[in-house]
């Protein structure tokens, strides 16, 4: 069982080192590009964020200049393209209004300081993780205003620090692939597990691989479980027909053994139900903190009357296992 744990554990290790290797890449590529202009949070007779810097995790206004771009006006519509961190989150296009000419924002502030122009205007919503918003604005046409080039870049205050960032993509990223790492966890247990119960049983020892195959075969036609990958707290059930075996024609017959290499503290002793087929069953409750099931099957409990123990299938002296799948065991 050591070997087993050691290899989900293992696995774990592997698995997580990847998880943290990309948050970090993504991480590093958001926030990795640095503002190559000035943060501007207004530009004269362009744009102008009506509160100034944007807050991260916040609605954020900003008016644009239709008559900016010399073209512009042939267009009916604006269309803001917004973008966070070196355009590498939450990218969208909000659409844009005209700014009556009665409203108080321009009539107080731009047509005074600036002069007359066709202003629109539309709210931005700025993600929590942010620290820049990259934007340009275009008629909804092939025209684009993108500051000769280079994009508009404003800076975002509040926004979260790097590690808290690839902290959060890591457990995005963790949460996305949970199911499917249970699944692998289970599958490489379940392996190394039935791996190192052969070499206990000295199976591949002694045997070589077309022998090995023969034997698990030939085992599988007279002992089966259901389910075949049985969990704690879950019924088991073990069905053996004695006829393939030494116990042929002997009757009763009994599961005797235990759980986890028979340390724990409840011991099985069962007697198997007879059924039409000339199969035997048991019906075991397999306990919480059981990581696999050590039996072998008899035909007497104890010794008779002439000091006998009676006749037992022990798979030469190997006994039966049966793995149950306990991550909490682990």
């Amino acid at each position: 069982m050591a070997a087993a744990v050691a290899a989900v554990a293992d696995l774990k290790a592997k698995r997580e080192a990847k998880w943290r290797k990309e948050a970090k890449n993504q991480a590093e590529k958001r926030r990795g590009v640095v503002l190559f202009g000035d943060s501007v949070t207004q530009k004269d007779n362009t744009l102008s964020w009506v509160s100034g810097q944007p807050q991260a995790g916040q609605t954020h206004q900003i008016l644009y200049n239709k008559r900016a771009v010399r073209g512009m006006n042939q267009y009916n519509d604006v269309i803001m393209h917004v973008g966070f961190d070196g355009w590498t989150n939450n990218l969208k296009e909000v659409s844009m209004y005209p700014l009556p000419r009665d409203d108080a924002l321009r009539r107080e502030s731009w047509e005074l300081e600036h002069g007359p122009g066709d202003w629109w205007t539309c709210k931005v919503d700025v993600p929590s993780t942010a620290v820049m918003c990259d934007f340009v604005f275009s008629g909804g046409g092939n025209l684009f205003d993108n500051n000769q080039g280079q994009d508009y870049h404003t800076s975002v205050s509040g926004g979260l620090s790097l590690d808290e960032l690839e902290e959060g993509i890591y457990q995005k990223v963790k949460a996305s692939h949970e199911k499917k790492s249970a699944e692998d966890d289970e599958r490489c247990y379940r392996s190394n597990l039935a791996r190192a119960l052969r070499r206990m049983a000295g199976i591949s020892k002694t045997l070589d691989d077309n022998d090995d195959d023969m034997r698990m075969k030939r085992v599988a036609t007279f002992l089966t479980v259901d389910p075949p990958n049985p969990k704690p707290g879950h019924p088991l059930v073990v069905r053996y027909d004695p006829s393939h075996t030494p116990l042929k024609g002997h009757s009763p017959v009994f599961l005797y053994g235990g759980w986890n290499r028979n340390t724990h503290k409840e011991k099985v002793r069962e007697e198997m139900v007879r059924e039409g087929d000339g199969w035997y069953s048991a019906t075991l409750n397999v306990p919480q903190d059981a990581c696999m099931l050590d039996f072998q099957v008899i035909n007497r409990q104890g010794r008779d009357s002439n000091g006998n123990h009676g006749v037992k299938d022990d798979n030469h002296k190997r006994g039966y296992h049966v793995p149950i799948f306990n991550k909490n065991k682990r």
